[in-house]
């Protein structure tokens, strides 16, 4: 269904002045998270860039619980700044004072899977070698394309009872 648009001609009684501010503005709470993220990024390359693991250096910060989701935004908008993915481990259960720990760290930035669906990026994947052998001669050779559809097993998808 298009939506219901009515683009409106500009005019003298144009009240809508002001810009909005844009999403890579700062503020001093993600300023000093962006400096603890690139610490640790610096001690993360250090060290060879480990796998999320034992040797993957660390931070961990002490917030209420309500406030978690809040910095880990925090967290996930300075690891883009910086050209990495966070890496969690398993947040504490809140405390007597309603307080939980969030360990985190810093990763390698995942590959985006491309149109074919592999991770392969396209700079470092292998050339496709061209298919040398001739093409099938048997009629009933295996031509590709769409293939018959499983029938539906008894009991519904997975086995299980339908209604």
């Amino acid at each position: 269904m298009p939506l219901n648009l009515t683009e409106i001609a500009p005019d003298a009684t144009d009240e809508q002045d002001a810009i909005l501010a844009r999403s890579t503005d700062r503020d001093p709470d993600q300023v000093d998270m962006d400096k603890r993220v690139e610490a640790i990024k610096g001690e993360w390359e250090g060290k060879g860039k480990p796998a999320h693991g034992k040797q993957n250096p660390f931070r961990r910060i002490s917030v209420p619980k309500d406030e978690r989701s809040e910095v880990k935004r925090l967290i996930r908008r300075a690891t883009v700044l910086h050209g990495v993915d966070p890496a969690y481990w398993k947040d504490t259960k809140p405390d007597a004072q309603g307080r939980v720990t969030i360990k985190f760290g810093v990763q390698t930035k995942k590959v985006k899977a491309d149109a074919n669906g592999s991770g392969t990026p396209a700079a470092t994947a292998t050339a496709e070698q061209p298919n040398t052998e001739p093409p099938a001669t048997d009629p009933n050779a295996d031509q590709g394309g769409e293939q018959p559809q499983a029938a539906p097993t008894p009991g519904g998808l997975f086995g299980r009872k339908t209604k």
